[in-house]
């Protein structure tokens, strides 16, 4: 080092030295503008010192005194964790999960529901793609014991066959079901099912009256026919048209009324036996034969039938203008009926139903009042006669 060098050198340290003890005497007592501050304001102070920021809490990002910022790390419980445990700061977080179907979140291990999507109760696997959960489906449900398609999910078992009682049965044991079936005879005429207990109800197929045997093939179904019968001595039965020669010495009959030979089918006029011209029943023995007859009177009201020795005697009723009237108003019946007339009081002259005014009153008309009108039986009065009794005018209202 050289001597100019070495004493500049000197000269600098001595200036400053001079400098800083000028300083130190002109700031006696530092001046800062905060707690923050970090210069002394004194005008020629170089003196700096330490800020000591405040903060509400170790994540407060802003100082209390000088708003000075600083850079904070909040404290969560892991990576999910949305509130701090510090301040209580919020942030927004997204759980991770492998798939839609993962319950367990891959960054903070946390459980959430979800739901599986199947296609049916009985799919066992969920249909999500890279899910892959498994769970122990429904059993199938089936309509019935034959039914070979699950209700649910379409899926077919293997079901034996129908069960009947016998071969003519139509509804299944098991399920149900109902088949058509055709019951089976001998011929047309067979009642009796060769399968089962059925039976039916056939009609023979005969010629006439008189055929005794089923036309029927393999019927051979016999039967009480009816006697040939030649009414016209013809020698052919009157019936079914075929040969006969009826021998009848004598004719026989069930009654003394009875028109046709048992023997030969003969038939005879013979006339019933009534007691007069209104007997309804046939007189004859055993016979039962009845008739309709219609008696004979004079008129309407006529109640005994004039027929000789009917004596039948009927109920009418005789027509009457009024209960006050005595004789019918039938022409030509004559009928008659009793009376009785009535009247308000003793003095009353009029009857009250028809008007009826000839009979004896047993009492005066009083008229107390002198208003005209009986005191009694309610006539109006017009005048007396020589007697001084009341003559009455009407019937007063």
């Amino acid at each position: 080092m050289n001597f100019r060098k070495l004493l500049f050198l000197c000269f600098v340290v001595c200036l400053s030295l001079v400098l800083v003890a000028c300083g130190s005497e002109a700031c006696t007592e530092h001046v800062y503008t905060d707690g923050c501050d970090t210069a002394c304001n004194t005008p020629g102070c170089t003196q700096t010192r330490e800020a000591i920021h405040t903060y509400d809490s170790t994540c407060d990002a802003y100082c209390n005194v000088c708003n000075a910022i600083r850079t904070v790390n909040h404290t969560y419980d892991n990576a999910c964790d949305e509130a701090c445990n510090v301040c209580g700061y919020r942030r927004v977080t997204e759980h991770k999960y492998s798939d839609v179907c993962d319950t367990v979140c891959d960054a903070c291990e946390g459980v959430r529901t979800v739901s599986h999507v199947f296609d049916n109760d009985c799919d066992a696997t969920c249909n999500t793609e890279g899910c892959g959960f498994t769970r122990t489906p429904a059993a199938h449900t089936y309509y019935n014991d034959c039914d070979k398609t699950c209700n649910e999910c379409g899926a077919t078992r293997t079901v034996g066959s129908h069960v009947y009682t016998d071969n003519c049965d139509t509804d299944c044991n098991k399920c149900g079901y109902t088949r058509a079936v055709n019951h089976t005879f001998d011929n047309v005429c067979d009642t009796q099912c060769n399968n089962c207990t059925f039976t039916r109800t056939v009609p023979h197929v005969y010629d006439n009256e008189c055929d005794g045997e089923c036309n029927t093939p393999g019927c051979g179904q016999t039967r009480i026919a009816d006697d040939h019968v030649d009414r016209n001595g013809d020698e052919h039965c009157d019936k079914c048209n075929a040969d006969v020669k009826i021998i009848c010495d004598e004719h026989t009959y069930s009654n003394a009324c009875d028109t046709e030979c048992d023997a030969c089918g003969y038939t005879r006029d013979v006339p019933h036996n009534f007691s007069h011209a209104c007997d309804t029943t046939c007189n004859n023995t055993f016979c039962d034969y009845e008739r309709e007859i219609n008696h004979q009177y004079d008129n309407v009201c006529d109640t005994d039938c004039n027929v000789e020795g009917c004596g039948h005697v009927r109920e009418v009723d005789h027509v009457f203008d009024s209960s006050c009237d005595t004789e019918c108003n039938t022409p030509g019946c004559n009928g008659t009926q009793e009376v009785a007339h009535k009247y308000t009081g003793d003095c009353d002259t009029n009857c009250d139903q028809c008007e009826h005014g000839d009979r004896d009153a047993s009492e005066e008309h009083t008229d107390e009042n002198d208003d005209d009108v009986c005191d009694v039986c309610g006539n109006k009065i017009i005048d007396k006669n020589q007697s001084g009794n009341l003559l009455p005018e009407d019937k007063f209202d």
